[in-house]
C-alpha cells in the first residue's frame, strides 16, 4: 500500500509540476515576444528621425526626443534596417 502511496504522489506531483513549468515558459515567451515587438516598432519609428536630421542630430531638442525605457537594449543595425535585437 505504501509503493502505491508513493507511486500516487510522485505521479501528481510530476503532472502540476510540469503544467507549472510549462505555463511558466509560455508567460515569459510571451512576455519577450511582446517586448520584441515594442522595442521594434519604437525603434522603426525613431529611425526616420535619425535619417531626416542627419549630422544636425548632435544637438537634440525636445521635440525629438523619445524615453524608450529604463532598460539598454542593444541593436544590430545594417544600413539602415534593424537586424536583430
Amino acid at each position: 500500500m505504501k509503493k502505491l502511496n508513493k507511486k500516487t504522489f510522485i505521479t501528481i506531483f510530476t503532472i502540476i509540476s510540469s503544467f507549472l513549468i510549462i505555463g511558466i515558459i509560455t508567460i515569459n515567451i510571451q512576455n519577450y515576444h511582446r517586448e520584441y515587438d515594442n522595442i521594434n516598432r519604437n525603434l522603426t519609428f525613431i529611425n526616420p528621425m535619425f535619417r531626416d536630421r542627419g549630422k544636425e542630430f548632435n544637438n537634440p531638442d525636445i521635440d525629438h526626443m523619445m524615453i524608450m525605457d529604463y532598460e539598454v537594449y542593444t541593436i544590430k543595425l545594417q544600413g539602415n534596417n534593424i537586424t536583430k535585437i
